[in-house]
């Protein structure tokens, strides 16, 4: 949902690099880990988003076992589509 928050509430581009940078990149710098590049014979680890689908967080999109939130049945823009990482493929 974090994503989908940003998306709704920001309507330019350029924040959206800053958010990519903000979450990703710099969390890595500050536990001092490799920069995460796409290279033959690097493992793949992968998120794709889709910035501007409309969707609606339902009790269904939860995975944890709590099923609250304060943006239950909250219409969003943007959304996160899947993950790829240890050889595993995640469609969300």
């Amino acid at each position: 949902t974090a994503f989908a928050l940003f998306c709704s509430n920001s309507q330019d581009e350029q924040h959206l690099s800053q958010w990519v940078t903000k979450c990703s990149l710099n969390p890595r710098k500050i536990l001092s880990l490799p920069d995460a590049t796409i290279e033959e014979g690097n493992a793949a680890e992968l998120t794709w988003f889709d910035p501007n689908i409309l969707w609606t967080y339902s009790s269904g999109n939860i995975k944890s076992l709590s099923k609250n939130s304060p943006v239950l049945d909250k219409e969003f823009r943007g959304k996160s589509l899947g993950v790829y990482s240890k050889n595993q493929l995640f469609i969300n």
